[in-house]
């Protein structure tokens, strides 16, 4: 079970890591950010 929630956490971790980067060069935060909390 933890190694799966570990798993788990790892992999939304990068997402958000990914998804900021996005919103940093669209530059549009407003939306990114209410799709992404």
């Amino acid at each position: 079970m933890d190694e799966v929630n570990d798993c788990r956490r790892a992999n939304q971790e990068r997402m958000t890591a990914k998804a900021r980067r996005t919103a940093r060069k669209v530059s549009a935060r407003g939306s990114l950010f209410r799709t992404f909390p």
